[in-house]
């Protein structure tokens, strides 16, 4: 029985490593976002929009209405709850990186000023905010770059690496939706963003 046990983990973990290594291989052939913006005549100084495709697990980075590159994401699902427990999962809504944190574990990571006002409104009406807290939520959209995360809303959302398991989740042939509220890319998609994220830049959530 025992001997069973062992001949089948060692077939398991075989399977997974063969699984890892072909999701390198294709890996590698992709072109970087720099060579994407060159072939199109374009480069990092320009203004870009990331859209964030939470039904196909894509991130996208637009120049204008033009698709530069798309990485694969990984990405909560937004659920909901009642009045007395937070909302969990990512968000749906426009946002903007307001903070970016080059000491993370997950080596990098864009923050974005959730929650918006349509946000606060309509956890207002749902009575998952008090008053004093939309309030609150609704001067920190206007006068301050990131938003409180200590209501029910929570926050603290970015899009960031995978730290020090990127090789195994970022090389999985198919998409592993670890994060609880963030969205999470290869390390290597977190350096190229980096090329084209700043403070202030376009984030859709859709």
């Amino acid at each position: 029985m025992l001997k069973q046990i062992f001949t089948y983990s060692i077939i398991a973990v075989g399977f997974l490593l063969l699984l890892v290594l072909y999701g390198a291989v294709l890996n590698s052939t992709e072109k970087s976002l720099l060579e994407n913006l060159t072939e199109k005549g374009l480069d990092v100084d320009g203004d870009f929009i990331i859209v964030i495709n939470k039904s196909n697990n894509f991130l996208e980075v637009f120049s204008d209405s033009i698709l530069i590159k798309r990485y694969h994401a990984s990405i909560g699902t937004f659920v909901e709850k009642n009045t007395t427990k937070r909302l969990i999962g990512t968000p749906s809504g426009i946002y903007k990186i307001c903070r970016i944190d080059t000491t993370s574990q997950f080596q990098k990571s864009f923050f974005i000023n959730y929650p918006n006002l349509e946000d606060s409104e309509k956890a207002f009406k749902m009575g998952i905010l008090t008053e004093k807290e939309f309030e609150q939520l609704k001067f920190d959209f206007y006068y301050s770059k990131c938003i409180n995360d200590q209501t029910r809303l929570g926050g603290n959302i970015s899009i960031h690496g995978t730290g020090a398991h990127d090789f195994f989740i970022s090389n999985l042939p198919f998409v592993f939706n670890w994060t609880d509220r963030s969205v999470g890319l290869s390390n290597s998609a977190i350096a190229e963003l980096n090329l084209v994220m700043r403070e202030g830049t376009i984030v859709e959530f859709k």
